[in-house]
C-alpha cells in the first residue's frame, strides 16, 4: 500500500488532513479517512522518519502546529500562534531543526526553531514591501520557501512583486538577503523546483501560466529561458499553481487552475529547455496541488473547487499520464504529500 497525506481549507466539509492509502497493484483506493483534525491545514510537511508532521493552523490563532505520530495517531506537541493571518507554505529542514514558513496575505517570510522537546519557538520575521503591474499585485505576497540542494541557501517566491529572494542565515537563525531574481513583471512566480543537478531551478509564474527556467549558480539566478505551461488558449480566470518533477530528472509537470487540466513537459539533458508533450483534463475543479508517488508510477491532484481527488498512471518512458477511474470526494484538498 502507498500512503498520502491530504489537506486542505476546513470552510466546508473537510475537518483536517486525511490519510488515503493507495493499492498500486489493482490502482484503487483501498481507504481513506480522517487523521488530523485541524482548522484550515493548507500546507504541511513530515520529517523523513514520518514521525513528525508541521501544519499551518487556525487552531485559536494563526500559526504553526507541530504533531508527533504514537502508534497509528498523531498527537499535538505544540502549536505557535504568530503573524497576520494564516501561511500559504511550510519547509522543514531538518539538519538545523528549523521550520520556514511564507505568508501571502501578509507578504512576510518567517522562521521557527523546533526544540528537542518539539515546542516551537520564532526565530524571525520579515515583511516585504513591493508591487507589481497586475491587479493581484498590489502589495508583497510571499507564496513559496524552501533551500536549494545544497542548503546553504534558502529560496523564496514573492508573487506581488515578481521577485525570488535568495536569503542565507545568519547564526542566529535570522534571514540575510543574498540576492535578487526579476520575473518579467505581471508574472507573479509562485512555486520553483530545482533539476536533481541542482544547478537549473524551474519558476511557475501563477499569472502568466508560464515556466521560467533559471541557472543558479552561487546563490544567484540568472533566467535562460520561459516557456508557456499548455499550449491551448487559457481562460480569463486561469492561474497555474503547482509543479513537480520525476525523480529521474526528465520530465516536469504543472497543474493550471480555471483550465483545469495537467501539463507534462519533457525535460533536455542539461535541463535547460522544456518541451510540452501533454496537455490533460485534471478531473476536477481548480487543480491546486498534486504530487508523484510510488517510484513516479502514479499522480494523485487535489482540487480546491470540487470534492474530488483524482489519480493518473504515469508511464515512465514517455512521462504520459492516463487518468484511472478512481476517485474520493475529498474537499477543499490543496496540499497533497506522499509518505517515503
Amino acid at each position: 500500500m502507498e500512503t498520502l497525506y491530504l489537506g486542505g481549507y476546513t470552510r466546508s466539509n473537510n475537518r483536517g488532513i486525511h490519510l488515503l492509502q493507495f493499492n498500486p497493484k489493482k490502482k484503487t483506493i483501498a481507504t481513506h479517512h480522517l487523521l488530523i483534525e485541524e482548522q484550515n491545514p493548507t500546507y504541511f510537511t513530515l520529517s523523513k522518519d514520518g514521525n513528525h508532521l508541521y501544519t499551518l493552523s487556525e487552531k485559536e490563532r494563526p500559526g504553526v502546529s507541530h504533531y508527533q505520530k504514537i502508534g497509528k495517531s498523531f498527537h499535538l506537541v505544540d502549536h505557535l500562534a504568530f503573524g497576520q493571518g494564516n501561511g500559504c507554505h511550510l519547509s522543514l529542514d531538518e539538519d538545523r531543526q528549523l521550520l520556514y514558513q511564507a505568508n501571502y496575505h501578509a507578504g512576510s517570510l518567517a522562521v521557527l526553531a523546533i526544540a528537542p522537546n518539539g515546542r516551537l519557538t520564532l526565530q524571525d520575521q520579515i515583511y516585504r514591501q513591493g508591487q507589481g503591474p497586475h491587479p493581484h499585485q498590489d502589495k508583497s505576497h510571499c507564496h513559496f520557501i524552501h533551500l536549494d540542494p545544497t542548503g546553504n541557501y534558502l529560496l523564496a517566491c514573492d508573487l506581488g512583486s515578481d521577485q525570488v529572494l535568495t536569503y542565507t542565515l545568519t547564526p542566529t537563525n535570522t534571514l540575510h538577503l543574498y540576492s535578487t531574481y526579476h520575473s518579467l513583471p505581471g508574472s507573479g512566480p509562485r512555486h520553483f523546483i530545482f533539476h536533481p543537478n541542482g544547478h537549473i531551478v524551474y519558476i511557475i509564474n501563477e499569472l502568466t501560466a508560464t515556466l521560467d527556467i533559471a541557472r543558479f549558480q552561487d546563490g544567484t539566478l540568472t533566467r535562460i529561458g520561459q516557456v508557456l505551461s499548455q499550449a491551448t488558449p487559457f481562460p480569463k480566470d486561469n492561474s497555474a499553481a503547482a509543479l513537480k518533477i520525476s525523480q529521474d530528472g526528465r520530465f516536469l509537470y504543472v497543474s493550471n487552475r480555471g483550465a483545469n487540466t495537467l501539463s507534462c513537459l519533457q525535460i533536455s539533458p542539461d535541463g535547460q529547455s522544456l518541451t510540452l508533450l501533454q496537455t490533460l483534463p485534471s478531473g476536477g475543479d481548480f487543480p491546486r496541488d498534486f504530487t508523484l508517488f510510488a517510484d513516479d508510477q502514479f499522480l494523485l491532484v487535489g482540487h480546491q473547487k470540487e470534492d474530488k481527488i483524482t489519480l493518473f498512471e504515469r508511464d515512465a518512458q514517455t512521462g504520459l499520464l492516463t487518468l484511472l477511474p478512481t476517485s474520493a470526494p475529498l474537499d477543499e484538498i490543496v496540499c497533497c504529500l506522499a509518505s517515503d
